[in-house]
């Protein structure tokens, strides 16, 4: 797989065991590995109407890791852990304040009781 050169579409799969590995070129070439997904394809409307042939796992992945990669998105310019620290509980205490303080920047107005400020 790692030498293979695909063609924009193309899908390569290997597995072993409970374990698939799929390569698929798309603008570039995307990686997956699963234990839940085999290869299988879907056909997926594009914005353009035009049909897709995509694997499952990046539709259920695309389906339903969205909240996850928006809070990474979202956290990336206010990271607190930017600072190497060797103490557990200080990584934990600063990702938690990271939590907070998104969810407060999320939170709709009418449970805030400053009303006035953006952030």
């Amino acid at each position: 797989m790692k030498g293979k050169k695909l063609k924009k579409g193309e899908l390569v799969a290997q597995h072993s065991g409970p374990v698939s590995i799929l390569k698929q070129k798309d603008k570039n070439d995307v990686t997956m590995i699963s234990t839940y997904h085999g290869e299988e394809t879907r056909m997926k409307q594009t914005i353009c109407r035009q049909e897709k042939q995509k694997p499952v796992s990046v539709l259920d992945y695309n389906e339903n890791m969205g909240g996850v990669d928006l809070k990474d998105q979202l956290f990336q310019p206010y990271l607190l852990e930017r600072k190497k620290i060797t103490k557990w509980y200080i990584k934990l205490f600063r990702r938690l304040l990271n939590i907070t303080v998104l969810n407060y920047g999320n939170m709709p107005c009418k449970f805030r009781t400053d009303q006035n400020r953006p952030f």
